[in-house]
């Protein structure tokens, strides 16, 4: 099992998401309920999921992407385990950071270090075999993952502090900047997945389209949206840029027919994922107008955008990596399923009119539950073999 998990990125990585995803979600469930955890502060559960948990699902997904991008090995063996350990490092020492005091001095500076190094190495591992290979269509890539990096400096202080003022700030221009990473990759993957199921199923694969306008909307509002997160301007006008791509987005999902592949759960999770992206940008332009409280768009991002791509993502992923049909296993539509629980609970529990109490803890079930299920069902696959016998 050991050799198997460093066979390749996405085993050990994926593995690592899900579990990253459920002690954050876990410990705040704890907290909410009155029973404080150590460390479980707001500023620990938001950086926990945008450097930790999402981190790993990029890595797995990026590592075992662009290799087959650019033909080239993919990260295995020592190597792995050594980016694993790194990444595993910052976990362990970030989580009793605001409760243990001696993290202050030449402790914390090495904690904060480890904790920060992670992003940097990742963008190496991704640069090298697209530079060499000459694919320049991977370099908004490096860009991002750049700029990623910067931002978790960003959010300890640049090593100086583990949440410092600025924290929340970095935070939200990193959702911002996942936003536009997931909508550059579902971009990449979403048509093509949809048209390979229809022709799969003996439909009209055809029927799939994505305009290069409107690619190109998507890319530049996205850009936008990032930037006046950095320096924000006016707020009408971000959210204007946020409307607008929210617009975009809905039309571009339109062009790529889902629904034609309903019977395909592998396949409408992907836009089921982006709707909730495209969702969440509008719920920002009525937040505005006090329509609706600010949390909803921002849970709508991070559950049902975020948590429902990664999850689209480590359920795919694996099978075809394995050698395996691309079908999911026997109950594994109850992985989405409890997702789609989550993201509709956390979204309603903004609303003074709902139950909050009954939805949070909805949300937390729905939530831990679907990455739960996914490591009963997705351990015999990421721990064995290909069933093709080659090597991965």
């Amino acid at each position: 099992m050991k050799t198997m998990l460093l066979a390749s990125p996405f085993r050990l990585f994926f593995l690592a998401t899900a579990l990253a995803a459920l002690l954050p979600v876990t410990a705040w469930l704890l907290l909410y309920l009155g029973m404080p955890v150590l460390a479980a502060t707001p500023q620990w559960h938001a950086h926990e999921l945008l450097f930790g948990m999402v981190p790993a699902a990029a890595t797995g997904f990026l590592l075992t992407a662009v290799a087959h991008w650019t033909n080239t090995q993919a990260l295995h063996g020592r190597a792995l385990l050594l980016l694993f350990l790194l990444w595993l490092a910052g976990r362990v020492l970030l989580a009793p950071a605001a409760a243990a005091p001696w993290l202050s001095g030449w402790p914390g500076t090495v904690a904060l270090a480890l904790d920060m190094l992670f992003l940097p190495a990742l963008l190496v591992l991704v640069a090298v075999p697209v530079i060499r290979s000459g694919n320049r269509r991977q370099w908004p890539l490096l860009l991002l993952l750049l700029l990623w990096s910067l931002l978790h400096g960003y959010a300890h202080g640049f090593g100086s502090a583990w949440w410092p003022p600025q924290h929340s700030h970095a935070s939200h221009i990193t959702l911002d900047m996942l936003l536009l990473l997931i909508v550059l990759i579902g971009s990449r993957i979403i048509p093509m997945f949809t048209r390979n199921a229809l022709q799969r199923a003996g439909g009209d694969a055809g029927a799939v389209r994505d305009p290069k306008a409107l690619l190109a909307a998507s890319m530049l509002l996205g850009a936008a949206l990032v930037v006046t997160a950095i320096w924000p301007p006016a707020e009408l006008l971000r959210i204007s840029v946020a409307g607008a791509l929210g617009v975009v987005l809905l039309a571009r999902l339109g062009c790529w027919q889902g629904w034609r592949a309903w019977r395909d759960p592998l396949v409408w999770m992907l836009h089921v994922a982006m709707l909730w992206l495209a969702l969440a940008l509008l719920l920002r332009c009525l937040a505005l107008f006090q329509l609706v409280p600010a949390s909803m768009a921002y849970h709508a991002l991070t559950v049902g955008g975020i948590g429902g791509m990664i999850l689209a993502i480590i359920t795919r992923v694996p099978l075809g990596h394995t050698g395996r049909a691309f079908v999911l296993p026997k109950g594994g539509v109850w992985i989405y399923l409890m997702l789609l629980l989550a993201v509709f609970s956390r979204v309603l529990a903004a609303s003074p009119a709902m139950p909050q109490r009954a939805c949070m803890l909805l949300a937390a079930i729905g939530w831990v539950g679907a990455f739960v299920l996914w490591l009963v069902l997705y351990w015999p696959i990421i721990t064995r073999p290909r069933v093709d016998d080659r090597p991965g």
